[in-house]
């Protein structure tokens, strides 16, 4: 059975931009593992059994139709051409209320059992959640109305007519 080439030879063979390249050192290499075992020397032109490849791999020149690619250490991420959404986080926190005062209100009529088991916080946690999401929501409307306003200054419009 042929050994595998290390993870470091195999990212230096597959680096490569030429695909006839990457086939014929991959066999190579697996011949050469097979015959020599791992401690002997590579083959001219591959770089030795973990170690980093000798040159950087090369990049292609960018074309409209292929996608963005960010390298970050190891990884290749690619980048979708997508406009991010306008989340402001009112939807959320409203959510989020709601949820916390339901939770108050299904636990209020099991207070007295929850308390002499020494779970009475659970109520007052949702209480202050509920709470908590109120100022919260007070403070994304008021920030949603900020940047509505600031947008529309610097398009040169009217500031937006103030609600509630």
């Amino acid at each position: 059975m042929a050994k595998k080439p290390s993870r470091p030879l195999r990212r230096a063979l597959l680096a490569s931009p030429d695909p006839d390249r990457v086939v014929s050192l991959v066999s190579l290499t697996g011949a050469w593992l097979q015959t020599h075992g791992s401690r002997a020397p590579p083959p001219v032109g591959l770089p030795p059994c973990g170690t980093a490849p000798t040159r950087a791999p090369t990049r292609l020149a960018p074309v409209e139709d292929q996608p963005k690619t960010h390298e970050i250490g190891n990884r290749t991420y690619i980048v979708a051409d997508v406009e991010p959404l306008d989340v402001d986080g009112v939807r959320t926190l409203e959510v989020g209320s709601v949820l916390w005062l339901v939770a108050f209100l299904a636990l209020l009529p099991f207070y007295g059992r929850l308390e002499a088991d020494g779970r009475g916080w659970w109520v007052w946690t949702c209480l202050a959640g509920f709470g908590l999401g109120l100022f919260g929501l007070e403070y994304c409307r008021r920030r949603r109305r900020m940047r509505a306003a600031a947008r529309e200054r610097r398009d040169g419009g009217a500031p937006p007519r103030r609600r509630g």
